[in-house]
């Protein structure tokens, strides 16, 4: 008896400290459970979630991959994109067929796979031409845009060339190109087209001729031809009244220049001239026609 009345004070304390425990459980917030081995469910649905967003992710990922590689087939292979057409501006001398001949073979290709730059640096490669730039116009037309070179003189090497300002030789001329100043006394054997002319001071003379036909005096007889002897000594020949000027090229500017002076300072007219010397560094001799 004494023992059992023992047993049932130990398990009534131990149940006394149970209720107080859960007591301050529920005045701090929280519930009191004793501890369950099984199932962590807040572990399951964070799992869960994870991997819903990873498979969703991998989804938009391929689907992307699969778009791009489409889209990719259609730029590259659709004939959509194959370049059925080709337009040049700019061109005065040289023909369309002519420049679509430059380009290269691009009939059928995709525009997304033409290099630009090889493009304009297969036209530019042409004598006349001084620039070029080709640009793509979806969705199958290439737009090229030249500028030519303009033929300013003639040049005798055996064989007579067009020259452009800066001295780059074009073609053989014609006779299309008679009212262009020829320059003579050159000789040479390394012709090259699309090259600068094999002929000292070639450039100068060309700026010199350029000046003095931008002259009032002789605006409606221009110098038309050039004889170049010994490399230095230049002879200006007008185109009507077959009036002569004399310098070389180490006296051009200094000789222009007093040209200028002279003419500014004197009433006179083309035809009371025969002949000009500006060879000389500080003065200008003018010889009248019809004098001794």
């Amino acid at each position: 008896m004494g023992y059992s009345a023992m047993e049932f004070n130990v398990g009534n304390t131990w149940g006394n400290i149970s209720i107080q425990k859960r007591l301050k459980q529920r005045k701090k917030g929280r519930s009191f459970h004793p501890i369950h081995k099984g199932v962590d469910w807040v572990s399951v649905k964070s799992f869960i979630k994870t991997t819903a967003l990873a498979t969703v992710t991998i989804f938009l990922v391929l689907a992307l991959c699969y778009g791009a590689l489409q889209t990719y087939r259609f730029v590259t292979e659709s004939e959509f994109f194959a370049i059925g057409k080709v337009t040049f501006s700019g061109q005065r001398t040289l023909t369309g067929d002519l420049l679509e001949e430059l380009l290269g073979p691009i009939g059928g290709k995709s525009i997304f796979f033409q290099d630009m730059k090889s493009l304009e640096k297969n036209l530019a490669a042409h004598p006349w031409i001084a620039s070029a730039s080709v640009t793509r116009r979806l969705p199958d037309t290439l737009y090229a845009h030249v500028v030519e070179r303009v033929p300013f003189a003639r040049i005798k090497f055996g064989e007579v060339y067009l020259l452009d300002k800066a001295s780059i030789l074009l073609d053989r001329a014609g006779p299309k190109h008679s009212h262009l100043p020829m320059i003579t006394g050159v000789k040479t054997n390394a012709v090259k087209l699309g090259e600068k002319a094999p002929a000292k001071n070639i450039i100068s003379v060309l700026e010199a001729l350029d000046s003095l036909n931008r002259l009032e005096l002789f605006l409606d007889d221009p110098f038309n031809s050039v004889n170049i002897k010994d490399g230095y000594k230049l002879t200006f020949t007008s185109m009507n009244r077959g009036i002569r000027l004399f310098m070389t090229t180490e006296t051009i500017d200094a000789g222009l220049k007093n040209l200028k002076i002279i003419l500014n300072a004197i009433e006179t007219k083309a035809d009371d001239i025969e002949r000009i010397d500006v060879s000389f560094k500080d003065k200008v001799v003018i010889k009248k026609a019809h004098t001794t």
